[in-house]
């Protein structure tokens, strides 16, 4: 058998390993979407960024949310 890729395999595997993670980011992202409190509309804006921009819109999705969670205050037991 005769390995046709200039850089071997460990290239390929490499690249796949990336795009893996890559994907699972984005499912991430976009099960992260859904379960915020958003409406609907605003959901729906979110999850069409993180699909048209797969790495920049996810990221800037958990900067966005990370950064209104330090807004609210923390529920305490008693309100859970």
């Amino acid at each position: 058998m005769v390995n046709d890729s200039v850089f071997g395999v460990g290239w390929d595997v490499l690249w796949l390993s990336i795009l893996a993670l890559l994907v699972v980011f984005l499912v991430a992202a976009l099960v992260s979407i859904n379960k915020s409190s958003l409406d609907a509309v605003t959901k729906l804006v979110w999850a069409v960024l993180a699909l048209l921009f797969p790495i920049i819109g996810p990221v800037v999705w958990f900067v966005y949310r990370s950064s209104n969670r330090s807004s609210v205050p923390p529920r305490t037991r008693a309100q859970q």
